[in-house]
């Protein structure tokens, strides 16, 4: 007998979220869970993940139940792994999970134009931020031991300063500079899911880190919001130059701008519109400090204002641009 595919029932307007609950398991096992609908006013505890939709074709399945019936709904690979991830936190007890991929009805355009303008609610009211940056590769796994010699070494976690840096030959910084090669810093709304929560998760295959946007760990990894060290650091190459642009102006928002200039980039970004993250976000010079150690390049187009389209070379564009 056929297995029944899960239909999604309505959610309520502007009132309702979608929320997934998880089934622990072992981890390979199959997912297994339940789509549920949480009201904004009850403020469940969930946990929203922030992700590449990658190659789109359906050819995973979780089981769904409802009721006495278990459904199953198709999605992605990368979706798939993460939420598999997810999963692993919490071996013995089941965990809510907020994915667009899953938990808005993509196929129906109202929910989902009215779900898109409820992200701000959904990243803000979350437990943690989760972003899953893919599985391990590209000497991935040295970086939760190698990005501690950002930090100097004294009790205040500061930045180590550029002649207390590792050489550009240590394998620790090819591997964090990879990292930020990866998709999901290229996407438009990455600086929306990792500004909003009120507290962050790094997710890369087997290692996980705390990430805070508004309290720095020790551990020297601020992730959006990059360091004097890392923008100094890290090369100002290709499709990455976009995203540490935009990482160099975003933490100048002030906090009760943000969700207005988030607003306002998605609604100058819409299919057709050539205007930069940077100059929807950059709203004052970058300070002296910064100016002084940033690339050439990250200041001068960060304080200009001008559209990081033009530093990207032209056949690089439809990539840097595919924000999906």
């Amino acid at each position: 007998m056929a297995t029944l595919t899960y239909q999604y029932r309505p959610i309520k307007g502007d009132t309702q979220k979608g929320i997934l609950r998880i089934y622990p398991a072992t981890a390979n096992a199959p997912l297994v869970g339940e789509l549920v609908h949480g009201n904004f006013d009850d403020q469940p505890t969930y946990d929203a993940l922030s992700y590449t939709w990658g190659n789109l074709d359906m050819c995973e399945r979780i089981v769904l139940h409802e009721g006495r019936e278990q459904l199953e709904l198709p999605i992605t690979a990368n979706l798939n792994a993460a939420l598999k991830r997810m999963r692993a936190r919490f071996p013995q007890e089941s965990t809510l999970i907020w994915a667009d991929g899953m938990c808005v009805n993509q196929a129906d355009l109202q929910e989902r134009g009215q779900q898109v303008q409820l992200m701000g609610r959904i990243y803000t009211q979350c437990q943690q931020g989760l972003i899953y940056l893919g599985e391990e590769a590209d000497g991935s796994e040295l970086i939760p031991d190698f990005l501690p010699a950002l930090v100097a070494p004294d009790d205040a976690g500061g930045l180590a300063g550029a002649e207390d840096l590792p050489p550009s030959s240590n394998p620790g910084c090819r591997a964090l500079t990879m990292l930020y090669r990866r998709p999901w810093f290229r996407r438009i709304w990455f600086i929306q899911e990792s500004a909003l929560p009120a507290d962050v998760r790094i997710i890369c295959g087997g290692w996980k880190m705390s990430c805070s946007m508004r309290n720095k760990a020790k551990s020297g990894f601020s992730s959006i919001q990059f360091t004097e060290a890392e923008i100094t650091y890290i090369p100002l190459e290709d499709c990455t130059a976009g995203a540490i642009i935009s990482n160099c102006v975003v933490n100048l928002v002030p906090e009760a701008e943000k969700q207005p200039a988030f607003d306002e980039m998605a609604r100058l970004l819409k299919p057709g519109g050539r205007v930069a993250i940077s100059n929807v976000l950059a709203r004052k010079p970058l300070p002296e400090n910064l100016r002084q150690s940033a690339p050439t390049q990250t200041v001068r187009y960060g304080i200009d204002h001008r559209s990081i389209r033009s530093i990207v070379p032209a056949d690089r564009r439809r990539e840097h641009e595919n924000i999906r």
